[in-house]
């Protein structure tokens, strides 16, 4: 995961892209939940109403954390900037088991929750919506002015004085973890086909053992399944992020229709044609 992260840096450079980030990602591997985190983001899992694991939180000074980066130099150019995840991230490896709830968020969530402002939270029945309880009181706790934050709290062990909410992006990423025999939500499953449509011609033997051939297998043990999948680890997230100016609502995902090119016009003018007078000769 470091090598990816190492390997976006990178891509960011090439791309001019600027600015910088701290970041956590996880993937499933098997029954192993495997973690990278670089700066003040981070990840815990839940269960059976406890946390049982949590990323720790880089930082070179009190509200100063790891990140990637690009910035311009003087001389107008652009150069990376920040932490090299090869070597400055950290790497956890954290066995899982079915049931476990995984929450992740930016520190815009961490800065504003404790632990035990999110436990309650989990109690919710879908992974969309634990993320959009728990992102909405993050929203919340970040526009009052005069709660006392975990940031604060951080704030005044650097021997800073900080009051109310920490106003930052919001965050939030929860999955479930669940049994690779599980049914298949409707996200997966394929489209009804249609009364009365053709037959589909069979593809041939050799076709079918080269589908075979390049089909992703299933994971023996376990795979996290939630709104969205991923494959081929099968890792789905609710995902819910809350700018903290605008008051939490509930969100509601409509599909718009794809944007349909307009036609252009092309006015082709009409050919002026030129006559010649006729020429006229002196005797």
């Amino acid at each position: 995961l470091s090598l990816i992260m190492q390997r976006t840096s990178n891509r960011m450079l090439e791309d001019k892209k600027q600015g910088g980030a701290c970041y956590n990602v996880a993937r499933l591997v098997g029954s192993d939940l495997q973690v990278n985190n670089l700066g003040d983001c981070s990840l815990v899992v839940v269960r059976s109403g406890q946390v049982v694991f949590q990323s720790d939180v880089q930082q070179s000074r009190f509200n100063a954390p790891f990140q990637i980066g690009v910035v311009p130099s003087r001389d107008g150019t652009l150069k990376k900037v920040g932490e090299d995840p090869r070597t400055d991230s950290s790497t956890h490896v954290f066995p899982v088991r079915q049931g476990d709830i995984i929450v992740q968020g930016s520190d815009g969530l961490w800065d504003n929750l404790a632990i035990k402002d999110i436990l309650p939270l989990v109690k919710k029945h879908t992974p969309a919506a634990i993320a959009n309880a728990i992102g909405a009181a993050a929203a919340a706790r970040a526009r009052h002015r005069t709660a006392d934050v975990p940031f604060n709290v951080n704030a005044r062990k650097a021997g800073l004085k900080y009051v109310g909410g920490k106003l930052d992006d919001i965050t939030v990423v929860v999955a479930v973890v669940s049994s690779s025999a599980a049914p298949v939500p409707r996200s997966e499953t394929k489209p009804p086909v249609a009364q009365n449509a053709p037959a589909q011609p069979k593809a041939s033997a050799p076709a079918r053992s080269v589908a075979r051939r390049q089909a992703p297998r299933a994971l023996p043990t376990s795979t996290i399944r939630a709104t969205r999948v991923s494959p081929p680890l099968k890792v789905s997230a609710s995902r819910a992020t809350k700018p903290p100016q605008v008051a939490p609502k509930t969100a509601i995902t409509r599909a718009s229709p794809p944007a349909t090119r307009p036609q252009a016009t092309v006015v082709i003018p009409k050919t002026a044609t030129a006559r010649a007078a006729p020429l006229r000769v002196q005797p």
